[in-house]
């Protein structure tokens, strides 16, 4: 797998570009042997609603969601409620811990690159990745 594109909050993808949140967290994760991959910011619920930056998951992490926020709220940029309501019904919580973040100067809109907003990520090819960077820059 070489990447996703993947649907985030407006708030969430703000904090994650300013390199404040250094991990993002999900329910599902698309890889199970640890690879990295880049991951593609596709900021959603705004005025926005275009791709407006990458960042690489360098691991993704697994455990109970107490376990997972114990070891990542200080980078999580998420109130406890919020973060416990979002897995109440899960066993297993993910966090994708992220480096080499960037913000695109010029936001992709998904028309661009034939594709249409995910419910939660897709996945792109090295091809579609290559296309979104270069036309975000």
């Amino acid at each position: 797998m070489k990447g996703i594109l993947i649907s985030i909050k407006q708030e969430y993808c703000q904090q994650i570009l300013a390199g404040t949140k250094r991990v993002e967290y999900r329910k599902s994760v698309p890889t199970k042997n640890g690879e990295k991959f880049t991951m593609i910011i596709y900021e959603s619920r705004s005025n926005v609603k275009k791709i407006v930056g990458k960042a690489t998951v360098e691991k993704v992490d697994s455990n109970t969601p107490q376990k997972i926020w114990d070891q990542t709220h200080a980078v999580g940029e998420i109130e406890k409620e919020k973060f416990l309501e979002y897995f109440k019904t899960k066993e297993i919580a993910y966090a994708y811990r992220l480096t080499e973040v960037v913000r695109f100067r010029n936001p992709v809109s998904l028309k661009e690159i034939g594709k249409t907003a995910p419910q939660n990520w897709t996945f792109l090819t090295e091809e579609e990745i290559n296309k979104v960077i270069k036309l975000g820059e």
